[in-house]
Order: structure tokens, then C-alpha cells, then sequence
């Protein structure tokens, strides 16, 4: 018979600071201030990573694509830092 799963995170067995997520993500609880400013840092540096691999290769097709002004828009008023 199939257990149901509950709606809170479970615990991961490595440390007891740490949740997983549904998704699968590990979120550590308690952390220093140094380990929060790391954890943003090294978020902002995936994001901006998986951004610039959907961008397309060559480099006049990425500039046509940024360029586009809808793209453009959301660039201009976007709140990331760039």
C-alpha cells in the first residue's frame, strides 16, 4: 500500500539544520551570515549562468536576441544587478 506524502519538508539525514524540499533542493536552517551571503552569491552566479546558456551561441545572433525589444524592456527594468 502507498504511504501519502505529508505537505511538510523532510528532514535530510545528513545534519539536523538542513530541509529538502519537494523538488529536491537541500535549504540549510541556522546559518551564519557569511554562509547566507555565500549561498546568495553562488544563487545569483546559477542564475546568471543558466541565462546565458539559453542565449544562442554565435555571437551577432546573441546581440540580435538581446536586442529585441521586448528583451530589451524587461533588461532595462529588471532589478538584477547586471
Amino acid at each position: 500500500m502507498k504511504q501519502l506524502e505529508s505537505n511538510r519538508p523532510r528532514r535530510s539525514k545528513a545534519k539536523s539544520n538542513t530541509f529538502v524540499t519537494r523538488s529536491g533542493k537541500t535549504i540549510k536552517v541556522n546559518r551564519s551570515l557569511n554562509e547566507r551571503l555565500k549561498a546568495g552569491r553562488e544563487a545569483k552566479a546559477r542564475r546568471k549562468a543558466a541565462y546565458l546558456s539559453s542565449l544562442p551561441s554565435q555571437p551577432w545572433k546573441r546581440l540580435l536576441y538581446r536586442m529585441s525589444p521586448k528583451r530589451l524592456a524587461r533588461y532595462w527594468f529588471s532589478r538584477e544587478e547586471h
